[in-house]
């Protein structure tokens, strides 16, 4: 009896651990994912489509957008039947540039891209948190496998406003630099193939709260189109 029991408890150990890995991975993006939000758009159908879906694709509808945000969407919460609908007062937006950054450039087409908030780092440090590295590693095995063909990739570092210009420049680059590394030492991407920038404070994903969370990101940016 004693046996049969620990046999019992073997199987559900062994089956619980199976189960893990699988759990992990439904916080990061997946490999298609991140390798669609890359994708250039083929050349026919830039420009065309005008923010409607893209027909025909490897799945059954996929929307192509520019700036994709891997960050998980909260949506509002709808009123009760009956209920008066209360509009928020409008709120002045912050500048989008903190003080002492350049003016944003307006760029003549948006190059594809996809931010990872999801990209986490110790607390004014570039050491990478193990939250991400899931993350990361589909990030490798896109860039390796499904972009194979696409030549050069920017790795940007993002920060909050906390702090002053110049520290927060150099950290944001730093970061971006940590990525990098991972992906050439522990994913095999060819270091020819991914460029750093240190953003800083300077795009803010949240300009009317510079101090917000959301702010400290990563972003992935493909050059090559």
């Amino acid at each position: 009896m004693k046996s049969a029991h620990c046999a019992i408890a073997a199987v559900f150990a062994m089956s619980t651990l199976a189960a893990l890995p699988a759990l992990a991975q439904t916080t990061a993006p997946s490999q298609s994912a991140i390798a669609t939000a890359l994708r250039p758009l083929p050349q026919a159908l830039r420009g065309g489509h005008q923010g409607l879906p893209v027909r025909g694709s490897a799945d059954a509808e996929i929307r192509h957008e520019t700036r994709t945000n891997f960050a998980p969407a909260v949506a509002p919460p709808r009123p009760a039947a009956g209920q008066a609908v209360r509009r928020a007062p409008p709120v002045a937006a912050a500048p989008r540039t903190p003080h002492g950054c350049p003016a944003p450039i307006e760029a003549a087409g948006e190059k594809p891209s996809a931010s990872f908030p999801m990209i986490t780092f110790e607390f004014g440090s570039a050491q990478l948190k193990p939250e991400g590295m899931e993350t990361l590693r589909n990030l490798g095995k896109a860039l390796n496998e499904d972009l194979g063909d696409q030549k050069v990739f920017a790795i940007e570092g993002h920060t909050d406003a906390t702090g002053t210009l110049d520290y927060n420049q150099e950290l944001s680059r730093l970061r971006a630099q940590a990525v990098k590394e991972f992906l050439v030492h522990q994913m095999g991407v060819a270091e020819t193939r991914l460029e750093i920038v240190g953003k800083g404070p300077c795009e803010l994903a949240n300009p009317r709260d510079p101090y917000a969370g959301e702010n400290r990101r990563v972003v992935v940016i493909n050059q090559t189109s």
